[in-house]
Formats: C-alpha cells, sequence, structure tokens
C-alpha cells in the first residue's frame, strides 16, 4: 500500500468511495451480521459485497420441495412411532433419526443458521 502522493494504489478500502445504503428489519441486520461473523467477514459491508458480486449466483429451492421433505420427514416420524409400538425399536431408532437427518436437511436448503438444531420433524398430515 502506498503513501499519499507517491503514486501508488490506495488499499481496497480507500479506492471504495461509493456509499450504498439498504433498509433492513431489525431481524434481517441480526440474521445478516451473524452471518457475517460465521463467515470470517470483518464487517456486514464485506459480506454483503463478497454476496453480491460472486460468480455464481444463489440457488433458491423450490418451497415444493422444502415441503415435500417436511412431509417425508412427518412420514418418517409416524412409521418410528409405529414401529416402537409393535416392539421394534432398532427400525424404529433408524426411522426416526432419517426424519432428523431430513428436518436438518430441510432447514439447511431454507439457509437456517441453527438448521436442525433442537428440531422435531412436523406431525405426520392425515389424508395424504
Amino acid at each position: 500500500m502506498g503513501k499519499a502522493g507517491d503514486g501508488l494504489p490506495r488499499s481496497a478500502t480507500r479506492q471504495r468511495t461509493r456509499i450504498m445504503r439498504a433498509r433492513v428489519t431489525p431481524d434481517e441486520e441480526s440474521r445478516i451480521r451473524a452471518a457475517a461473523r460465521s463467515r470470517g467477514h470483518r464487517s456486514a459491508a464485506d459480506y454483503m459485497r463478497e454476496r453480491a458480486l460472486e460468480d455464481t449466483p444463489g440457488t433458491r429451492v423450490p418451497a415444493s420441495v422444502i415441503g415435500e421433505l417436511g412431509i417425508l420427514g412427518a412420514i418418517m416420524t409416524e412409521a418410528s412411532a409405529l414401529l416402537q409400538h409393535v416392539g421394534e425399536d432398532e427400525e424404529s431408532l433408524r426411522c426416526s433419526k432419517a426424519s432428523q437427518r431430513i428436518a436438518r436437511l430441510q432447514r439447511l436448503l431454507m439457509e437456517d443458521e441453527d438448521a436442525g438444531e433442537g428440531h422435531r420433524a412436523p406431525a405426520p398430515r392425515r389424508g395424504r
């Protein structure tokens, strides 16, 4: 990094002369700041700049896919309960763990920071 008047380029921070603003809710602000910290950025601005200028745009998972995962998780939860009821404890546990993995995947796809922690699969829906 050069010094004033030496003709060398300034630091990246000093080359950035434009300011952009965005309105966010308090919840959005805390989520953005937490995401920036967890990914090792010095500031929320660094994080947002990197996200906005990434080569590959983020892909959104359709809500229908996330919903179907919820249904599959519920089916596994119901299967676990039925297996436990008939004394198949080992198989019941396998279904329960599968349901938890599905719930964790579902939350990861929703970009939830605490994906799967303390989460239980939704109750099974009738008529499906």
